[in-house]
Parts: structure tokens; sequence; C-alpha cells
């Protein structure tokens, strides 16, 4: 097999019974390049975990692990079907794991198997930086495999820090600036300037790092003090009115409020937009 994650699905010899995504989830190592043996109990137990019971008749397990070489398959050899699956698959890679509408490049790097009529399920994962794997399974008369090697980019503008700063400080303006770089080389995802601007940093930040969501503590969705419309619907009836929050909270969080008009105390869930649904009345 070629470098990467290695999975129950790359040593199993039948699928019968046993949904590929749940194959391709059992992971049994990361084998950049060379060998690899395996205790079958080691793999048995993994399998186990996931409700997959497998055997094996030998003793060990041995994969090997080596780069494709470039004179096997070049790119004028590969069918035109194939390109284009590969070029469905960098669509959804890019959406996926970079919100983006489309991927700025895409490389097919190797491929085997065959395209069906129509692929009744596609797996992605993520192998290395800007490198996916993909799974396809075609339906029809026979079923028909296909898996694929991409690398993909997808060039955004991110946050990039310009001084340091420290664990619980707010993040200003002034102390980042807009880069554009390949965000599927990242492992972590990138935080908008809605976000992170005024958010305070959960880890120092040094100059030249990525602001990513995981590094800041994200601003709640509403904040004290914040006027919002709340809602109640009864059987042939809605009600809204203009409500000020007594907390901050986040889209899901339940909080406090108070009818600006009646004053009274209510509490309800918040919802896109930011709105409240009331689920009672305090006092």
């Amino acid at each position: 097999m070629t470098p990467g994650r290695v999975t129950l699905f790359d040593i199993a010899a039948t699928f019968t019974g046993v949904p590929t995504q749940t194959l391709l989830s059992i992971t049994l190592a990361y084998l950049p390049e060379g060998s690899l043996t395996l205790l079958p109990s080691y793999i048995e137990n993994l399998a186990a975990r996931k409700g997959v019971s497998v055997t094996f008749e030998s003793s060990s397990v041995t994969i090997i692990a080596e780069k494709a070489k470039e004179s096997i398959k070049k790119v004028s050899e590969i069918p035109q079907e194939v390109l284009n699956q590969a070029s469905g698959v960098a669509l959804k890679i890019a959406k996926k794991f970079a919100s983006c509408t489309a991927p700025s490049t895409w490389t097919l790097l190797s491929w085997s198997g065959e395209v069906g009529n129509e692929a009744e399920e596609i797996n992605i994962n993520r192998i290395g930086k800007g490198i996916f794997s993909a799974f396809l399974k075609f339906s029809g008369e026979s079923t028909k495999y296909l898996w694929l090697k991409l690398q993909v980019s997808c060039m955004k503008p991110v946050l990039v820090v310009k001084k340091l700063v420290r664990y619980g400080e707010k993040i200003r303006p002034q102390d980042v600036e807009t880069k554009i770089i390949d965000v599927l080389t990242l492992y972590e995802t990138p935080a908008s300037s809605e976000d992170a601007i005024y958010a305070p940093a959960v880890k120092t930040l040094r100059p030249g790092d990525i602001v990513t969501l995981s590094s800041i503590k994200r601003k709640p969705d509403v904040v004290k003090g914040q006027v919002i419309i709340a809602y109640v619907t009864l059987p042939g009836i809605h009600i809204s009115a203009l409500v000020e929050a007594l907390e901050d909270g986040y889209i899901g969080d339940t909080i406090r409020v108070r009818n600006i008009s009646s004053g009274k105390i209510l509490k309800g869930v918040l919802e896109k937009g930011p709105v409240l649904k009331i689920l009672e009345v305090e006092r």
C-alpha cells in the first residue's frame, strides 16, 4: 500500500456483512514508509471494539508501504472517468475541510480500481498536510471500487499574530495581520476576524502563529445587555417580544432574559439568529 493511515479495510480480504465505513474507521497504524508487522490479536482487539469479528490464519500480519513510482501511471494515461471522479472528490474535500467553494489546485497522486455507474458511498480521510485518500463504492450490476490519493490546496486569508499575545490577553486589531495560505495544510480551523478580534487567547501566541479557533475563547453569541427577539409558539398563536439578555450565552445555551415591556424574567434556549425560544416565566 501507499504510505499513510492503515485501516482494516486495507488488509481485509472480504467486506461481506461489514459496512465499508466501519472498516475504514478502524485504524491499525500510521506507516510513512517501510514495513510493519502486527500481531493478529492486536488487530482482532481493535476490530472487536467496533463490533467486527476477524480471524487470521497466520501468526503475524506484515504491512509494506511504498511510495508510488512516478512512471507507473502518468496523468495522460489516467482515464477521463477517473479524473472526473477525482475532480468531484477534490471539491468535496475543499468544502468539508476548508469551507472553500472550490479547491485552488488539486493533483491526483495515485489511484486504483474501476469506475462504476454511480457512487453510492464515498469515504474521505486526511492522511497528511494537504494529502487525502478517498474510497468510492459504485452501484450497478456488479459492485466496483475506486481508491484515490489526492493533493488538494485551498488558498484563503487567515489571521497571523504580529506581536506576542499572552494567555488571557485579548487579541486587538493591531496585534494581527492577514496572510493568504493553503488552509488544507492546517490541522486546526483558522479563526475569522469576527471570532478573533477582542477574544481572549487561551494560550500564548507568538509572532507568526496563525489564530485558530482552538487558540481563543470564542466570544458569546449573545452578551449580557444585548437586546434580542424572544418567542413562544402555542396552538394557533405565535408571540414574540424584545428582551434583554441577563447573561452571556452561546447557541444552544439556556439563559435568563428580561422582557423590556413587562419587566418579567424569562428563561429560554438560544437559537440561531440569535433568537430566544421561551421555556418558562420566572416572575
